[in-house]
């Protein structure tokens, strides 16, 4: 990685299936912002200062939280559509 995010990160040699799929991603107050969806090989080891204001949550209830904010910088693992998600757009501007 390059370094921007303060975490390490460990690569598996399968995809990470707990968090594999569609998600709804949720801001503070838990209204629906944006959909997306995950696919990684790689999973972060270290723990994060709480400074992410999104979780994401699967229909059968699974969640976490899932994107990283510092400054004018967000980063996560969910892949987002920006034309449909407009109200994501307000809560990051």
């Amino acid at each position: 990685m390059c370094g921007l995010v303060p975490c390490t990160v460990i690569m598996n040699n399968r995809l990470d299936i707990s968090r594999f799929g569609y998600i709804s991603i949720r801001n503070k107050d838990d209204i629906e912002v944006a959909k997306g969806h995950e696919f990684h090989y790689s999973k972060i080891k270290t723990v994060l200062e709480d400074t992410r204001k999104f979780k994401a949550v699967k229909k059968d209830g699974r969640n976490w939280k899932c994107i990283f904010h510092e400054k004018n910088m967000y980063a996560g693992y969910p892949h987002i559509h920006f034309f449909g998600s407009y109200k994501l757009l307000e809560e990051l501007f």
